[in-house]
């Protein structure tokens, strides 16, 4: 099993998120963390933002590279593609130098130079620091390119055009991947997208040190403790709300009612595997 002390969260990591009409998934470092049923009606009211909540919050403390928007569910293989694509610095390209999984690709974001345009050039976003236009400061990336900086004090964001999420609202499948290094992680947003009604919301947002909320909306959002619970315990706290919690890989789950703890019972093996429900607290 993996052990939560061996992981460096301020490090940087890749975060993935699918749904393919009947569940979202969440992988982290390419592997599966999370996969729930869910029946969702993302919204058209907001368009995605990186690095801020649709309502203008939540604002991320840290650095993004390497967006990718899908009109498609990738699979986990798929996934883990994009994670291993580039583990050192390349030689003379930024990667990835040709796009992977093209077919269903909407957009690409590598922030070369702080550039906030995608590679088509059909879904260029705009970068905003204290409420004004701008181009915001770029990091080294995982792979010594370009990454885009976000200071959470100043309400960097970056937001994206309308037209790039319209074929990925609703019912339709679709898939969001970013490398991400989290300064803070209370309560800081990597993207989100719809509105905050029961399962019109998609996006990430962290919840507190190796926690990350799948945003679904109202009270369906499902907190993730990534690879960090032993057996005996389950759920994760909400932060609004109802809230679904799971263990580490999927193994256990516990239902907290107004954010507060709960401990569901051990899951099986099977990464989609639930615990008993937890209690009410």
């Amino acid at each position: 099993s993996h052990e939560d002390a061996s992981i460096d969260w301020d490090d940087w990591h890749h975060y993935c998120l699918t749904y393919d009409g009947d569940y979202v998934v969440f992988y982290f470092d390419g592997s599966v963390e999370a996969r729930s049923s869910a029946s969702l009606e993302t919204s058209k009211e907001y368009s995605a933002s990186l690095g801020m909540s649709i309502y203008s919050g939540s604002y991320l403390s840290g650095a993004l590279d390497e967006v990718y928007f899908y009109a498609s569910a990738l699979d986990s293989n798929d996934v883990y593609v994009l994670y291993s694509s580039v583990t050192t610095a390349p030689t003379v390209t930024p990667a990835p130098s040709s796009h992977y999984f093209e077919g269903s690709l909407l957009a690409y974001y590598g922030f070369d130079m702080g550039a906030v345009t995608d590679s088509f050039g059909e879904h260029a976003g705009t970068a905003y620091s204290n409420g004004n236009e701008t181009t915001l400061d770029t990091t080294e990336g995982r792979n010594g390119d370009d990454a885009l900086q976000f200071d959470a004090d100043s309400g960097d964001h970056v937001s994206l055009p309308s037209d790039l999420t319209e074929e990925i609202v609703g019912k339709e499948e679709r898939t969001v991947c970013t490398w991400a290094r989290i300064d803070d992680w209370d309560y800081s947003t990597l993207f989100q997208y719809g509105d905050d009604f029961d399962l019109e919301l998609f996006g990430l947002q962290t919840s507190g040190e190796g926690n990350v909320t799948i945003t679904l909306g109202g009270d369906r959002n499902i907190v993730v403790k990534i690879r960090g619970y032993s057996d005996s315990e389950g759920g994760s706290y909400g932060s609004d709300g109802s809230n679904y919690g799971y263990g580490g890989g999927g193994s256990n789950y516990g239902y907290g009612n107004s954010g507060s703890y709960d401990y569901g019972g051990q899951g099986g093996d099977d990464p989609a595997g639930y615990g008993s429900q937890g209690g009410d607290g």
